[in-house]
Formats: C-alpha cells, sequence, structure tokens
C-alpha cells in the first residue's frame, strides 16, 4: 500500500460539503465545526444535532438528494452514506471537479482518510492506519491521551518530537467508561469523571444528567439520549450501543445520574460487556443517598438517632419487608425514584410499624440551584408533598436525622439533655457522656 502524505488543512472561509446527515456524519461535523470552515450538508433527512447546527447558522442543510453541482466550488467533501449507486455518483462528480473526497464506506476508494486525534488544549497529534485498522489507531490515541493528560504532558508534546517521557505507569483508560455523573451539581463531578468525558467520543446519557454536566462535555463529542421517559415504554439496548461502539474504534462513556452502581441498571450493562469481551471499567459517582441529605443540611447517620441506613426504591414500595429494620427507632430509610408512590411507601411504612410521628423529608433536585425541600412526618408528607408540586427526580428521607432540618431546635435539646439522664445512662450502660441517651422525638410537623 501507498503511503499517505501527513497534512494538518487550514479551512477557515473554505468550502466543505458533506453528503448524509446521520451518526457518522454528525462525527465528521463535530470536529468541522471547529475549523470555521464554510459547511454544506446535503441529505433528505437529518439527526437532531444536525438540525439544530443548521438552525443556528453553523452549517447550510439542504434537504433533499444529492446533486453533482453540490460539490461546486468545495475544496473538500465527506461521503457518509451507505448507498452504493448514489457513492458512486458522489466519486464521479468528485473526480470530474477534482474534489478530494473522504468515503466512510470503502476506505480503499478515499482520496483522504480522518484520524484518531489525542488533544490536550492546542496540542494535536493525529494517528492514522490508512483506514485498515481504525481500532488499532484508536488504542495508539488512548496511549496518547493518557500521556497528555499528565501535568507535563503538553509542554512535553511541544518540545519533543517522540515521548520519551511517556508515563508507562498509567495505563490506558478501557474501551468503554461507565461514570457517575453524581447529584446534579457540576462540581461534584469526579476529577475521572472530568477527564473520561473530555476524551470521549461520544456519551450515552440518560434524563438524570442535567443540562449543567452536559455542557462540561466537549462540543466535538456525540451526545446520544437512551433515557426511558416516564410514562413511555421504549427504552434504548444501551449495552448493545455500548458494544457496537466500543468495536467501531470510539472512547464511549455510559453516563449515569448518580452513582452508576445504585438503582442504575448498571448489572445489565456490565454482563452484555463482559459477554462481548469489550474492556471496561466503572468510575464511582457521588450518590444522592449522601449528597441529596447533604444539600438538605442534614446527615444520612448520627451516632445519637440513626446507627443503619436501609436503602430502597419505591418501585418496590408495596413488598413485604425484608429486614427488621423497622422495628430499630435508629434506623434511616432513604427511597429512590419515589415520588409518584409516595403514598405507597408511607402505608408500607406503616405496616412495617414505623410510627406515623416519624419525620420525614422528600429532597427535590438536590444540590442544584433549584433544589426544594419539604418536611413533614409520615402521617403528613403526602399532602405536604402534594400541595408542595414537588416532581421527580426526589429522594424521600424518612428517620430521625430529618430532624437536623431544624438544627437549632435540636441543638438545643441535645445540649438542655439533663445530667440524671446522662448519669442514669452512664450507670446503666457505662457509656460516657459523649454517648448521652438519644433526645425525645420533637413536636411534629417539620416543615420548611
Amino acid at each position: 500500500m501507498k503511503k499517505l502524505f501527513p497534512i494538518y488543512l487550514q479551512l477557515r472561509d473554505r468550502t466543505v460539503v458533506v453528503i448524509g446527515a446521520g451518526r457518522v456524519a454528525e462525527r465528521r461535523l463535530r470536529r468541522l465545526l471547529d475549523t470555521e470552515a464554510t459547511i454544506r450538508v446535503v441529505a433528505p433527512q437529518a439527526t437532531p444535532a444536525i438540525e439544530e447546527w443548521d438552525r443556528k447558522g453553523r452549517i447550510a442543510l439542504a434537504r433533499r438528494p444529492f446533486e453533482p453541482s453540490d460539490l461546486d466550488g468545495a475544496q473538500l467533501a465527506f461521503l457518509c452514506v451507505g448507498d452504493p449507486a448514489l457513492n458512486a455518483r458522489v466519486h464521479e462528480a468528485a473526480d470530474e471537479r477534482g474534489v478530494l473526497l473522504n468515503d466512510a464506506e470503502v476506505a480503499s476508494r478515499a482520496d483522504f482518510h480522518v484520524p484518531a486525534v489525542a488533544s490536550r488544549e492546542e496540542v494535536q497529534i493525529a494517528v492514522s492506519t490508512g483506514g485498515t485498522d481504525p481500532s488499532l489507531a484508536a488504542k495508539i490515541r488512548d496511549v496518547l491521551n493518557e500521556w497528555l493528560a499528565s501535568p507535563e504532558g503538553v509542554r512535553i508534546a511541544e518540545s519533543r518530537a517522540h515521548g520519551s517521557d511517556l508515563d508507562a505507569s498509567e495505563p490506558a483508560a478501557p474501551r468503554v467508561s461507565i461514570v457517575g455523573a453524581g447529584p446534579g451539581d457540576p462540581g461534584l463531578l469526579t476529577l475521572r469523571a472530568l477527564d473520561r468525558l473530555e476524551r470521549a467520543d461520544v456519551v450515552y446519557y440518560d434524563r438524570l444528567v442535567g443540562p449543567a454536566i452536559l455542557e462540561r462535555i466537549p462540543g466535538r463529542v456525540e451526545l446520544v439520549y437512551v433515557g426511558k421517559d416516564l410514562g413511555r415504554a421504549h427504552r434504548a439496548n444501551i449495552g448493545e450501543l455500548l458494544i457496537r461502539s466500543s468495536q467501531e474504534g470510539l472512547r464511549v462513556v455510559r453516563l449515569k445520574g448518580g452513582d452508576p452502581g445504585l438503582f442504575g441498571r448498571l448489572g445489565e450493562e456490565l454482563i452484555a460487556l463482559a459477554r462481548a469481551g469489550v474492556d471496561f471499567e466503572i468510575v464511582p459517582g457521588v450518590s444522592s443517598l449522601l449528597a441529596g441529605p447533604a444539600a438538605a443540611g442534614f446527615p444520612i447517620t448520627y451516632r445519637e438517632l440513626s446507627n443503619q441506613v436501609v436503602i430502597r426504591s419505591g418501585h418496590l414500595a408495596g413488598d413485604p419487608p425484608r429486614s427488621g429494620a423497622s422495628q430499630r427507632s435508629d434506623t434511616t430509610w432513604v427511597y429512590f425514584m419515589a415520588v409518584g408512590r409516595l403514598a405507597e411507601i408511607v402505608a408500607s411504612l406503616e405496616r412495617e410499624g414505623v410510627s406515623r410521628d416519624t419525620p420525614v423529608a422528600v429532597i427535590e433536585r438536590g444540590s442544584l440551584p433549584e433544589q426544594r425541600v419539604v418536611t413533614s412526618d409520615l402521617a403528613s408528607i403526602v399532602d405536604r408533598a402534594r400541595d408542595a408540586e414537588i416532581e421527580a427526580p426526589a429522594l424521600v428521607v424518612v428517620g430521625d436525622v430529618v430532624r437536623f432540618s431544624n438544627l437549632e431546635a435540636l441543638a438545643n435539646e441535645i445540649e438542655t439533655a439533663t445530667d440524671e439522664d446522662r448519669g442514669s445512662f452512664a450507670e446503666a450502660g457505662g457509656a460516657s457522656e459523649a454517648e448521652a441517651p438519644s433526645p425525645q422525638r420533637m413536636e411534629a410537623p417539620w416543615t420548611v
């Protein structure tokens, strides 16, 4: 095979034509948009992202079949369709006009190839196998990205022709990263989560990942929504999407709200990836289990009020209890996906023997600027949440730690515990003064 001539093109104000407007074309366009080229796209139908770029004037979309005259005045063209007859027409038109053409379907017919690119700030390193092995090019790119991620990476890349200082002690990230997005506040993303998002080629995300998180993802990255909306039965086969994208040589991120291992169908995706032999990693995230109550101003445990936490799904609210947790007054219950079944949750807890004056908090959009918290007791929380028009996503916390929502009253109660109570407790159990008995439950309702 003849050697290709590597080159970086200045495309500002030059005309580039893209034939096709599907997912492959969208990936090409994400990189072209940064070049300030004049971009024309020709296709009868387009993806939502391409439609949006057209509305914003970043490209010119012609919603019709290709005509040879579409290549008039173009310097480059990208063919991103799988119709052999149409492809032949495009190649003929490009040859007649001397337009360099990239063919996404048949690498051997392409005038040039799109390389895998490792980048950091202004540094770009292109890797090509002449179109023969995109997966190998992607693996090399990943190693280079790991190098560029180090604090000295950019300086080394600019000053040395070879990566002689490449630190091989840190292995390249696996092909698929299942990443926890945290509770919603982008400031609670982990450093590793940010790193994986910055390096991704495609990110599959669900409805619990809000706009503030998505805005942190570079514009070149393809974003694909795969969430199951409320009231809709359709749900994408996410495992299949992850496998297919990884086999195409793409760096894939599956982005889940909170921590990926908590009520997030993580197991299904892990099994699918493992059976397909796809290398993957799990990047933990800050879970709403801890972040929700903390953002609302109280801890999930407190030695004198809560010594165990029971985590439940609101979808299983009607199921019989599986433990004796409800028989203990020092239990905190945390329910996920629970707003729509709050009445069933209350009824289930009452059947378990939980007192109707137990404090309850419903935390809507915890950690976000629009966070709202409604507190009451078990007997009144359904009415309080309904009156406040609480909506998903929201977390339900049941237990005495909710008393921290009235921190001043709780602190005063703890501080004024009588010496007699403390002494009696110490005689009975030998505990220190710091382990004084739990104060009695405060009067309901608990409202904020």
